[in-house]
């Protein structure tokens, strides 16, 4: 299985790496049949900062991390890979951070094949609602609502992106079964909450 999780800006992919790669967030040693213990942390299997190449290196997006999680025969059961979208933009591409940008450079170099089993979308904006504040909170579903903020041809259009979709405004149904769906909905948030700590003091 591929899994892809996507993350905007560098800023946001390198915080939510942090705590992927903490080793209170890794796998516990493998046990295998004479009672050997094979330590599986850190399991990541690449780590790579495509914005850090030269300036004469001809551009090659690649993803942030990698995690590949085999099973005792060393059969692979799932690969993550981490990526942030605006690495995916080239260099010269001189239309910033345009959603037009994005899609296009997406399209050709992410979802290529083998296509993603599941994406994962982290997103900062991931509330209409101001109030309660939201902040540092996940939210999991299986519908997706495609919003553009900046329509072209209308007071609010972005002059530097053209991206439209027929999906926009409408609830877009989900692509997985109703049984992965309710495997990730049972995550056990309650033992991960343990690993953070709530203070009332202003850093």
């Amino acid at each position: 299985m591929r899994i892809v999780v996507l993350a905007n800006k560098w800023w946001e992919c390198e915080a939510m790496l942090a705590g992927m790669l903490n080793s209170n967030a890794s796998p516990p040693p493998v046990v295998k049949k004479d009672n050997t213990k094979v330590v599986v942390s850190p399991w990541y299997a690449t780590l790579s900062s495509p914005r850090a190449q030269g300036t004469d290196e001809a551009y090659k997006a690649a993803s942030r991390a990698t995690f590949n999680y085999d099973d005792d025969n060393g059969n692979r059961v799932f690969s993550v890979e981490v990526w942030s979208v605006s690495d995916l933009l080239e260099k010269t591409d001189l239309s910033g951070s345009s959603g037009s940008a994005k899609a296009g450079h997406m399209g050709a170099k992410l979802f290529t094949a083998p296509l993603p089993d599941l994406v994962i979308a982290v997103g900062t904006g991931g509330t209409a609602r101001e109030l309660p504040n939201r902040s540092g909170g996940v939210a999991i579903g299986g519908q997706v609502f495609l919003h553009n903020a900046h329509v072209p041809g209308t007071p609010d259009e972005n002059a530097l992106s053209t991206w439209s979709d027929a999906r926009q405004e409408v609830l877009i149904p989900p692509s997985i079964g109703l049984s992965l769906f309710e495997q990730l909905a049972a995550f056990d948030s309650a033992t991960a909450l343990l690993h953070f700590f709530a203070s009332a003091e202003r850093w």
